[in-house]
């Protein structure tokens, strides 16, 4: 009887010490499950929870099994995965680049302001362009214009000093023409011998003469700018003057002219 008390009081004291492990367990438990909970409502949202939950304590006569790990140790049974770092923790928040939205548009903004730019300097350089070509074309201008005037100073002073004399009128001749009226003999005519004294009838005025100033060629095309009469004219091949002269050919030499039946050459008159 005395061997059962003791038995029963062993049972009894061994009840109450499993009892008081697994009500610490248990506790452990509950205090490591609302840690974690407040771990998720207390965190920033930016990272992820490094740190792994303890173990709970393993309850007495559980065996614990052991597993081998990649180095051939021996793992407790009770210890979890290794806790998973993702790339985002493990990057400082403050080097982290951020790609703003309006990037793109920036991009896009710079890249039509230089295509402008580049319009705005190629109509810039055209316009350059034009003006030297309008200076060029005004002093080719004033150089055909003194051309002309050279030449025609040169005809004039050339037909001064080639003129002829004026025929001189015999003395008696008007005489004899109101002799031979006064003596019934028809008007208008003369004694024999009396035509021979008379001035000779003025030469029709000549033709216009030509005067080649300059020959240029624009498009595969030859033009001229000829003179006659202190007036310029620009012709091409093809087109008629005012005295019926027809342009046959032009080249950097001169301009051929046909009249008629008749070619003339005009020869460009050289540089001043």
């Amino acid at each position: 009887m005395a061997m059962d008390n003791k038995f029963g009081k062993a049972m009894l004291a061994g009840s109450s010490t499993r009892q008081k492990i697994i009500a610490a367990a248990t506790i452990i438990i509950f205090i490591v499950l609302i840690w974690q909970i407040i771990g998720m409502f207390r965190g920033d949202g930016g990272g992820t929870v490094s740190s792994s939950a303890p173990a709970p304590a393993a309850q007495p006569g559980q065996m614990s099994a052991a597993g081998p790990t990649a180095g051939g140790t021996a793992v407790p049974g009770g210890a979890g995965p290794a806790p998973v770092v993702s790339p985002a923790a493990a990057v400082p928040p403050g080097q982290l680049v951020q790609i703003s939205p309006l990037a793109r548009s920036d991009a896009e903004i710079l890249k039509g302001q230089q295509e402008q730019q580049k319009n705005y300097l190629d109509s810039l350089n055209q316009l350059q362009l034009l003006k030297i070509k309008r200076d060029i074309a005004e002093t080719n201008q004033a150089i055909a214009a003194a051309r002309l005037a050279t030449a025609t100073a040169d005809k004039s002073m050339s037909d001064l000093l080639t003129q002829p004399t004026a025929p001189q009128v015999p003395t008696g001749a008007y005489a004899a023409r109101l002799a031979g009226t006064a003596i019934g003999q028809i008007p208008g005519t003369l004694p024999e011998g009396a035509m021979s004294q008379l001035p000779a009838k003025p030469a029709p005025p000549p033709e216009p003469s030509y005067v080649v100033v300059s020959v240029s060629m624009q498009f595969n095309r030859w033009s001229a700018v000829l003179g006659s009469q202190g007036k310029l004219y620009n012709v091409s091949t093809g087109d008629h003057l005012a005295d019926g002269s027809v342009v046959r050919s032009i080249n950097r030499n001169g301009v051929t002219l046909e009249k008629e039946g008749e070619t003339k050459r005009i020869s460009l008159i050289p540089s001043i």
